[in-house]
């Protein structure tokens, strides 16, 4: 009894003075939990609500029923038309007001024009990449979408689809080797639920070394290593332009032959319904000199990559998979460099409002007839 005492006065202690084992908190903590129908499904927290700083400027954040992000869906009225959108943080909304994603601007356009009640559901969920995208159409297979957006974002989703792992423990999602480590340690779970834990992991590690946690536990698995062969080293695949490159190494058509078979899965998901997937670049796939300066820092040689590659590889697997998609980069990189940086959130890699309401305007003429 004085022993469970004494443990829970040191968890109090270090909860008071160290709250955090990742430093602050995330500010959409506990926001995801993981459904258990693989490695890597999650899915957002019913009913959870909160606040979100990005580049100064707080948002609310609050998830639904269905969990989604925005108010509750009442019952269908007849006439009403409904369109699902799937995606990740750009879908999402990240560092916006729900009533500033695009999906609010599309709903209210869409009723402006069809003249019937529009209903937009916004299942993004930060951190998502293309593997993810069936299982959140089926996640919401309930909602009843006359049509589906599924949005795959350049700018990581390819070297998310590498990864095999994802874990949520204590509120924390993690992904890569931290979600590998999680889920093959009860210790490492255990350092992330309780402080004292973690305490005593770091102390052996620094005197006992012996007795720390096994690095062994960090190596790739035979199922990631596989997933992970021809391709370049991770930290040059952190920004999505190494699937620009010209000359094919063997990687791309690897990485293009998985993005099939997540779209064949969504059109077989789709069935009959109209299905649209976007292209959303980067900041870094706009702009030349981004691009370029981006190469050099992850230390790939600019002269074999060319801008705009990987945007017409996939427009020619849409074509060859009779699946309707949309390229958004040359609409995001119109304009000069200060109509182009007001179309993101200063100092973040997300849309602005007012790149929200772009983003609709670009949909809108696809989703009119979709939905008619």
């Amino acid at each position: 009894m004085l022993f469970a005492l004494m443990l829970s006065g040191f968890e109090w202690y270090l909860r008071a003075n160290e709250p955090e084992v990742f430093g602050p908190a995330p500010a959409m903590r506990y926001m995801v939990e993981p459904t258990g129908d693989g490695p890597r499904a999650v899915r957002l927290v019913a009913g959870w609500s909160g606040h979100q700083v990005v580049s100064g400027r707080e948002v609310t954040i609050r998830i639904n029923a269905e969990r989604r992000r925005g108010p509750e869906v009442g019952a269908r009225e007849a006439d009403e038309k409904r369109l699902l959108i799937v995606g990740d943080s750009l879908v999402f909304g990240f560092g916006v007001e729900h009533d500033e994603t695009f999906g609010v601007h599309l709903e209210s356009a869409l009723e402006a024009e069809l003249a019937i009640p529009v209903t937009v559901g916004n299942a993004g969920i930060p951190g998502l990449s293309t593997e993810d995208l069936p299982e959140s159409l089926r996640q919401h297979a309930d909602f009843g979408a006359d049509a589906i957006v599924a949005a795959i974002y350049l700018g990581n989703d390819f070297s998310e689809d590498c990864e095999v792992y994802r874990a949520v423990v204590n509120g924390y999602v993690l992904q890569g080797a931290f979600a590998r480590h999680a889920h093959r340690s009860w210790r490492t779970r255990l350092s992330l639920q309780w402080r004292v834990a973690f305490a005593v992991e770091r102390f052996m590690r620094q005197y006992a070394p012996s007795l720390s946690l096994n690095p062994a536990l960090l190596a790739a698995t035979p199922e990631e290593a596989e997933r992970l062969r021809g391709f370049p080293p991770l930290e040059q695949m952190r920004e999505g332009v190494f699937m620009d490159v010209v000359d094919d190494p063997g990687y791309v058509a690897t990485a293009l032959d998985r993005t099939a078979g997540h779209l064949r899965e969504l059109r077989r998901l789709a069935a009959s319904r109209p299905l649209l997937i976007v292209l959303f670049p980067s900041r870094r796939h706009t702009r030349a000199d981004l691009f370029v300066e981006t190469l050099e820092q992850l230390g790939l040689a600019p002269a074999h990559y060319r801008r705009g590659t990987v945007q017409r590889r996939l427009s020619e697997l849409g074509a060859a998979l009779d699946v309707d998609m949309l390229d958004l980069t040359p609409e995001l990189a119109a304009g000069d460099v200060a109509t182009q940086d007001a179309r993101w959130i200063p100092n973040d890699w997300h849309f602005s409002p007012a790149g929200h309401a772009q983003v609709a305007g670009w949909l809108l003429p696809w989703c009119l007839p979709a939905l008619r």
